[in-house]
């Protein structure tokens, strides 16, 4: 039998063109249908025109071809690797190594190439070389006795023509080939602002449960396009962590943070950019550094520095605070300092008192004194009431 089916991501330098393998087709004929081994070469070839096996033939499996630029074979991707298509690891003109396959061979003599490893090189934008005939066409074309053949349109019916819904994490019950969890919970801070962890009966009120448990994939969270670091690191060391007693992660995040971790999994798991804003950028920013997904990382970076004015600072400054970074909160209070004429009475008298006299008294602090008088007097009586 094959080896544990896996799929990893790997960086290739150069013009894919050049990287498939003159013959590549031919070389896995000749292993004959035995498993790969070291010995064996690992032919780099291209998949393309992919499409979903009804379920009167195979079941939660793929069809598609493979191509070296000049020759082609049928090729069935085994069940175990079926999930990675949906997500979008392996798709359609893709640029894959072959590290494992095996043959069926049929009363037809119809081989099914079925892959359990492959390295994903690349996704290319279309079609490499011009791949004749299948090398196996002329054991399909064979004469049947006026059967059908396996392959013929007709054994289609519409409904797997449909496209398959693709992976997706999930809150409550787990969706389909949900292999790990992360349960998140809440801190917040307490009316003297100090920090405290958001349980089951607490009286707080919040429109957030006191812990939530996301439904995820392993496989999308360590070697999608958008994978995490974070995660890839965790699952190649599954003997060094306790995580994998129950496949759960258990993190505790403040509650911006919280609000913005579904966000960060639909990064993960789709083409869809994270709605920034001043509220959520550097949450989000310290999710990207947290769990090691640096594409997401410069985004809300790049976000921030464009964001970034008198009029938001007060918030990227609470923020800051919030998640210890003290280039942005330095960045913040220098701006006040610096503009705090400029800066309307509400704003400054929501600022907690560390921050209020951080500001004041900063060597950037750029304003008259009976206009200084004048903002210290009004906060003391807001915030004092004196």
């Amino acid at each position: 039998s094959l080896s544990q089916p896996k799929i990893t991501m790997v960086a290739a330098a150069g013009g894919v063109g050049a990287r498939l393998t003159e013959g590549g087709v031919h070389q896995l004929v000749a292993s004959e249908g035995d498993h790969c081994d070291v010995d064996c070469p690992t032919p780099t070839l291209q998949l393309i025109s992919l499409r979903r096996v009804p379920a009167n033939a195979l079941t939660d499996v793929y069809w598609a071809v493979l191509s070296d630029g000049d020759s082609s074979i049928e090729v069935v991707i085994s069940s175990h690797l079926s999930h990675l298509v949906q997500s979008g690891n392996l798709g359609e003109f893709c640029i894959i190594k072959v590290k494992a396959w095996q043959y069926n061979i049929t009363d037809d003599n119809i081989h099914i190439l079925q892959l359990a490893e492959v390295d994903v090189l690349e996704n290319a934008a279309e079609k490499l070389g011009d791949p004749a005939e299948s090398i196996l066409n002329s054991m399909h074309k064979r004469e049947t006795g006026g059967s059908e053949h396996y392959f013929d349109d007709e054994d289609w019916d519409a409904a797997s023509e449909e496209e398959s819904e693709p992976l997706t994490w999930s809150l409550g019950e787990p969706s389909a080939f949900c292999d790990w969890s992360i349960e998140v919970t809440t801190q917040i801070a307490n009316s003297k602002g100090k920090r405290k962890v958001k349980r089951e009966g607490s009286n707080i009120k919040t429109s957030q449960p006191s812990v939530q448990v996301y439904h995820v994939h392993k496989a999308i969270l360590s070697s999608g396009r958008r994978r995490s670091e974070y995660f890839t690191t965790l699952f190649k060391q599954s003997h060094l962590y306790n995580e994998f007693e129950s496949n759960t992660s258990k993190i505790q995040l403040e509650e911006s943070a919280a609000v913005a971790f579904p966000d960060i999994l639909d990064y993960l798991y789709k083409d869809k950019n994270v709605r920034l804003t001043a509220s959520n950028a550097t949450a989000v920013r310290h999710l990207a550094h947290y769990f090691g997904i640096r594409s997401l990382w410069k985004c809300a970076s790049s976000y921030i520095k464009g964001d970034f004015s008198i009029e938001t600072a007060p918030v990227y400054l609470s923020e800051a605070m919030l998640y210890h970074d003290t280039k942005l909160e330095q960045a913040s209070l220098d701006i006040l300092a610096e503009k705090i004429e400029e800066v309307s009475r509400r704003i400054l008298i929501n600022l907690p008192p560390q921050s209020f006299e951080r500001i004041v008294t900063s060597p950037k602090l750029r304003c008259r004194s009976k206009k200084l008088s004048d903002v210290v007097l009004k906060y003391c009586q807001v915030f004092f009431g004196t």
